[in-house]
């Protein structure tokens, strides 16, 4: 009994054996491009909080200085379409340290806009407002979608070229591709990377205090050739 499982064990190696022979040689490599543009939009996120004892009051000032925001931005000839707000939140915080209770009320504006040169005049105007906060300001692209497609392109041919010279080494070639994936990539870097901001105040310098830099969008891909 004994020796019949070991020969079926034997049989079922060797099949595999035999398999693994029959399937053909492959190089696997992968391939990685960056492309760096100038920015032409810019997104911002404000936001409004308000802490009062009283809710209504606290509601009120929310509400008029979202609606300066708002004037604000139709003032510098931001498109409505381009104007996202998240809604009133409101809470109730007790502090029982204190026996005291307070509420929040927050509003968050978001837009975009192609005028980057504006930053340092808009930026100014929104703090000017009571309870304004800018959360964010980043760097996009209009043509993200586009760059995007010319990095895979280029992706792709670093893989080629990078299997081409590892099959050259063995004295091989390239076949056909039989698997390509692509890999997770970034479209930007933080955007406090492309932001140079100096925090002197303006009247005690006319250096520019504001860059818009470059972003990077990136592709990476898998392949894997046949070899010959």
């Amino acid at each position: 009994m004994f020796r019949v499982k070991a020969t079926a064990v034997l049989l079922l190696i060797s099949t595999f054996v035999l398999f693994g022979q029959d399937k053909p040689p492959v190089i696997e490599v992968t391939g990685n491009a960056e492309i760096n543009i100038e920015p032409d939009l810019m997104e911002m996120t404000v936001n409004i909080n308000v802490e009062n004892d009283d809710l209504a009051s606290a509601k009120k000032m929310n509400d008029e200085s979202t609606s300066k925001v708002l004037d604000l931005l139709k003032k510098i000839n931001i498109e409505d379409k381009d104007v996202r707000t998240s809604g009133v939140n409101m809470q109730k915080i007790k502090d029982t340290y204190k026996k005291t209770v307070y509420y929040t009320v927050n509003n968050t504006i978001v837009f975009k806009t192609p005028f980057i040169n504006q930053y340092e005049f808009i930026s100014q105007e929104l703090i000017k407002i009571d309870d304004v906060y800018i959360l964010n300001t980043q760097l996009t692209s209009s043509k993200a979608i586009e760059t995007r497609g010319k990095a895979r392109e280029d992706a792709l041919l670093a893989a080629k070229k990078k299997a081409e010279e590892m099959a050259a080494v063995l004295n091989m070639s390239l076949g056909n591709p039989v698997l390509i994936t692509e890999n997770p990539g970034s479209y930007y870097p933080n955007p406090f990377n492309n932001i140079t901001y100096n925090m002197q105040p303006l009247q005690e310098s006319t250096n520019e205090i504001f860059r818009s830099g470059m972003i990077s969008i990136s592709a990476s891909v898998k392949v894997v050739f046949l070899l010959k």
